[in-house]
């Protein structure tokens, strides 16, 4: 691991590219950008199984790994080595899925569910 500090977004995207997977070590994460970033570039994410957040963007794209402990990490690493181009493929689209317009539509149905179709 190498602190870069702060990058460009096409020096990021290129080390994403080239990674054998991106970490996403967090336990309290909620959607996750960089799995997003990652499986853009068709690089897998190894994530913590505890988020279950991020567990279930794993399982739903089906180009992550979910680790619990420092066994299960190992496998993942190994896991993402050997399916890396599997994984590639159904990260990138999994990420095209993602559009700022869905994100907005789903926004915006999650907020009429609470307001109840109340208008301000």
């Amino acid at each position: 691991v190498r602190y870069l500090g702060r990058i460009s977004d096409e020096d990021k995207h290129d080390a994403l590219a080239g990674a054998l997977a991106a970490v996403v070590p967090s336990q309290y994460e909620s959607l996750s950008l960089l799995t997003l970033e990652a499986f853009a570039q068709g690089t897998p994410a190894i994530v913590n199984g505890r988020s279950e957040v991020l567990a279930g963007q794993a399982a739903r794209s089906g180009a992550g790994i979910a680790y619990t402990d420092a066994d299960s990490f190992v496998d993942a690493v190994r896991r993402a080595g050997e399916l890396r181009d599997v994984f590639g493929k159904k990260g990138r689209a999994f990420a095209r899925q993602h559009t700022w317009e869905r994100v907005m539509d789903a926004y915006r149905e999650e907020l009429e569910k609470l307001w109840g179709g109340r208008k301000s």
